[in-house]
């Protein structure tokens, strides 16, 4: 299936007395819809705090915009967007807007993880269960396993 480039923008919330921590990402057509949204979102913000005193609470940008690549179905709920007048929309997540192919590819690199950590888990009990059967009834006892 062919995928379409987009642009992605970070962001980062900042919070009184907690710091800052990762807000998403906006994803929009281009970087010039990029940067007029983070312009609007300004504005926006000027309207809800017209003392210009900084808010307790407020997203900003981190960062340049960057290309990503998405499905089809992700660019034409941009296209229909962007003609409704609106220049992107907010995601949490990367995996939001991930590709089929880089959605397989996390998953299988998920499953090996998990393979592992399964062999893994059952190499421990081998190696325990080995290590009881050598042991004395008086050993156990002490170790408090009867």
């Amino acid at each position: 299936m062919t995928t379409l480039p987009v642009v992605l923008q970070e962001w980062l919330e900042s919070e009184a007395g907690w710091g800052c921590r990762p807000d998403g990402y906006s994803v929009h057509l281009s970087v010039e819809d990029a940067k007029a949204f983070i312009e609007q979102y300004w504005a926006r913000e000027k309207e809800r705090n017209p003392s210009g005193r900084v808010p307790e609470c407020y997203s900003r940008p981190c960062g340049e915009p960057f290309v990503k690549d998405v499905e089809q179905s992700v660019y034409k709920k941009l296209k229909k967007m962007k003609a409704d007048g609106n220049l992107g929309f907010w995601i949490n997540r990367l995996s939001e807007v991930e590709t089929k192919a880089e959605k397989q590819a996390r998953e299988k690199v998920e499953e090996e993880r998990l393979a592992k950590i399964k062999a893994d888990k059952e190499k421990r009990e081998a190696l325990t269960k080995n290590a009881l059967s050598k042991l004395t009834k008086e050993e156990k006892v002490v170790l408090g396993l009867k």
